[in-house]
C-alpha cells in the first residue's frame, strides 16, 4: 500500500469518527460548540485506535443512559464509515 493510500484511509477513519462523534454528541443532547468541543474531545481520544470494537465499547457507556441501544449505535457507525470510505474511494482508485 503506498503512503498516499495510507493517507486516505486514515483521513477516511478520521472523517467517520467526526460523523460518529457529531452524532454520539446530539444523542447526548448537545449542540453548537458543545456538541463541536465532544467530537473534538471524542476524535483525540479515539484516532489513534484501529479497533472498532473499543469504539462501539466507548459509544455504548456513552449513550445507554439516553436510551440509544447497541443495534443503532453499531448500525451508525457502519454507516459513517461506508459513507467516509467512499467519499475517498475516488481518490484512491487513482492512486499508482
Amino acid at each position: 500500500m503506498s503512503d498516499f493510500t495510507e493517507t486516505l484511509d486514515a483521513e477516511a477513519r478520521k472523517c467517520a469518527l467526526n460523523m460518529i462523534a457529531l452524532w454520539a454528541a446530539r444523542q447526548l443532547g448537545k449542540s453548537g460548540e458543545d456538541a463541536d468541543e465532544f467530537a473534538r474531545d471524542f476524535i483525540a481520544d479515539n484516532a489513534s485506535s484501529e479497533q472498532q470494537q473499543h469504539l462501539f465499547d466507548k459509544l455504548s457507556r456513552l449513550l445507554r443512559e439516553k436510551g440509544t441501544g447497541t443495534k443503532d449505535i453499531l448500525q451508525k457507525v457502519n454507516e459513517f464509515s461506508a459513507v467516509a470510505q467512499a467519499c475517498f474511494s475516488s481518490f484512491k482508485n487513482d492512486c499508482p
